[in-house]
C-alpha cells in the first residue's frame, strides 16, 4: 500500500505569473526512503507544504495513508498531521520559552496517538524523548533543561529531529534538516532517522540540495522548473 499518492498536482503561489509545481505525479509506498533534491527555490519546500496539508494545491490530489487532504477541514488536517506525521522543519520552529525536553515531548502532547505508542511498547514519554536526544549527542539535565534558545543552532536542530521522531510517526519529513550540522554531526542525525524509520516502518521524506547521502535511500527525485523527475533507484542502497 501507498503512504502517499499525488495525482496531476499544480500548485501556484498568490501573485506568481506561473505555476511553481506543475502537474506531478507520484507515489510513495509504506516504509519507503526518498530522497528529494533541487535548487534553492525549486519549490522543495512548497511541495513538503503540501504533502503535510498546510497548503492545498490549486489542481490535483493528495492522498496520505489513505485520507485525501484535499477533502480535509483545517482542523482535520492539523489533526491528521499531529498524528500521523513527524515534520523537521528547515528552521526548527521550536517554542523559545520550552526547555529542550518540552520541546521534544509537544509532539505527545499535541497526538495522543503517538504518545499512546509509546506507552504500549513499555515507555514513558520522558523516557523516549531522553533516548532519542542521547542518540543525538544531547544528554544530562544541563542541557535536558535548558531553554532551546541557549543552545547553538546545531543543537537547536538536533532537538527538531528528536521532536519529529518521537511517537513513531507514520511518514517523516525532513526539510534541509542537516544545514546547520558539522560532517560528523550529519552521519549521526542521518544514522539516527534511518535506524528508527527502519526499525518502525516509518516512510521518509528527505529533501536536501546536499547531494551526498542520497546513496542512502530508496530513490532520488529531482525537482526542477516544477517538475518532479525521478533520478535513480539504485539498486543496494548503502547503509548509514
Amino acid at each position: 500500500m501507498d503512504a502517499i499518492k499525488i495525482k496531476k498536482l499544480s500548485f501556484q503561489w498568490k501573485g506568481q505569473n506561473k505555476a511553481l509545481l506543475e502537474n506531478i505525479d507520484i507515489s510513495i509506498a509504506k516504509g519507503e526512503h526518498v530522497f528529494i533534491q533541487g535548487k534553492s527555490g525549486s519549490g522543495k519546500s512548497s511541495l513538503l507544504s503540501l504533502l503535510v496539508g498546510i497548503n492545498l494545491p490549486q489542481t490535483g490530489s493528495i492522498e496520505v495513508l489513505g485520507s485525501q487532504l484535499n477533502k480535509l477541514s483545517a482542523a482535520e488536517r492539523d489533526e491528521f498531521r499531529a498524528n500521523h506525521i513527524g515534520y523537521i522543519f528547515q528552521m526548527f520552529n521550536l517554542v523559545p520559552y520550552l526547555s529542550v525536553l518540552d520541546n521534544v515531548l509537544l509532539s505527545c502532547t499535541f497526538s495522543k496517538v503517538r504518545r499512546d505508542k509509546i506507552l504500549r511498547s513499555g515507555k514513558q514519554p520522558v523516557e523516549e524523548a531522553q533516548r532519542l536526544l542521547a542518540e543525538l549527542g544531547l544528554t544530562g539535565d544541563e542541557i535536558l533543561h535548558k531553554m532551546v534558545t541557549e543552545l547553538s543552532v546545531g543543537q537547536q536542530q538536533r532537538v527538531a529531529a528528536c521532536r519529529a521522531l518521537i511517537g513513531s510517526p507514520e511518514i517523516l519529513i525532513a526539510d534541509e534538516p542537516t544545514s546547520s550540522l558539522d560532517e560528523d554531526a550529519q552521519k549521526s542525525f542521518i544514522s539516527l532517522i534511518s535506524k528508527e524509520c527502519s526499525l518502525y516502518g516509518v516512510t521518509l521524506i528527505f529533501v536536501s540540495h546536499d547531494t551526498r547521502y542520497k546513496q542512502y535511500f530508496d530513490r532520488t527525485f529531482e525537482l526542477k522548473e516544477g517538475q518532479l523527475v525521478l533520478e535513480n533507484e539504485p539498486q543496494n542502497k548503502v547503509s548509514v
